[in-house]
């Protein structure tokens, strides 16, 4: 259903405009406005980070996401998903994470808990975690860390 390819320096004016959205910036951990200059050191740093997957989520060649996994320690893997804004509220978040499970044990095979940060009132990311799986494991009154195990066997 989606394509998943690492994000490039040839991506950032279009990751620069995503990241600056106002809906993206209010339910962003960081809500300021992010300068080009900070932009662009972090996507330098973010390209170069061994501990990142930095991917941009592309459907019929149209740029619709970004999915990123940050590693935290040796067997858990932070994930963070956003929509472009013409691309929300077709669906495609859910599907994305349910896709996302697999790209992550792909990407770091070792992983054993997928984790996620998000704001107590954007409702729609936190219904689309946990439709896939992820539940609250801390609650500070304005964020939630939710937690999904994975599901290996092995």
């Amino acid at each position: 259903m989606f394509c998943y390819r690492p994000a490039t320096w040839d991506d950032r004016e279009w990751l620069l405009a995503c990241r600056n959205d106002p809906v993206t910036r209010a339910n962003s951990l960081e809500e300021g406005e992010i300068k080009r200059d900070e932009h662009e050191e972090w996507l330098t740093k973010s390209l170069q980070m061994t501990g990142r997957c930095l991917l941009i989520i592309e459907r019929d060649r149209r740029k619709i996401g970004v999915l990123r996994f940050d590693e935290h320690g040796d067997q858990e893997v932070e994930v963070s998903i956003h929509l472009a804004p013409e691309e929300r509220n077709k669906g495609y978040g859910q599907a994305i994470l349910r896709e996302s499970l697999t790209v992550a044990t792909h990407w770091q095979p070792h992983t054993i808990a997928l984790l996620a940060k998000i704001k107590k009132a954007n409702t729609p990311s936190l219904r689309s975690f946990q439709s896939v799986g992820f539940v609250a494991i801390k609650d500070n009154g304005s964020l939630i860390w939710m937690r999904k195990t994975n599901d290996r066997t092995d």
